[in-house]
């Protein structure tokens, strides 16, 4: 399992090696002594607890709970996130997902795309 810690309004992004296309995103949304919550929007053909999502459909993740992502299509599940509690003003964050799942904080994935553009426009010039 890969633990990430996050503040407040700070956020995961798992995407697809193969497509690069997002996946999921988690989002910490709230954080009081013993509470925190994790807003988890989820792309079309996501299922979030077996349930069909529409596309950016959001669900929240309470202290301690854990939610199922799996592909509409096939029934596979693409990867579990915990919330695993409270450390200091940070909450931890725990994701488990197969090898062909990229999993970053949201200021490394906007990067990873900006430089992707930046080598395309590059390409095509």
């Amino acid at each position: 399992m890969l633990l990430l810690t996050r503040r407040e309004n700070e956020s995961i992004v798992l995407s697809s090696r193969k497509s690069g296309l997002r996946i999921a995103e988690a989002t910490v949304t709230f954080i009081q002594p013993g509470q925190a919550k994790i807003e988890l929007t989820a792309a079309d053909g996501v299922l979030i607890d077996s349930y069909q999502t529409q596309q950016f459909h959001q669900q929240w993740i309470k202290c301690h709970g854990v939610v199922v992502l799996s592909d509409t299509s096939t029934g596979d599940v693409i990867a579990t996130i915990h919330n695993r509690g409270i450390s200091g003003n940070q909450v931890k964050i725990g994701v488990n997902a197969g090898s062909d799942v990229i999993i970053d904080r949201y200021e490394i994935h906007q990067r990873k795309l900006e430089e992707a553009n930046q080598h395309e426009c590059l390409l095509s010039a």
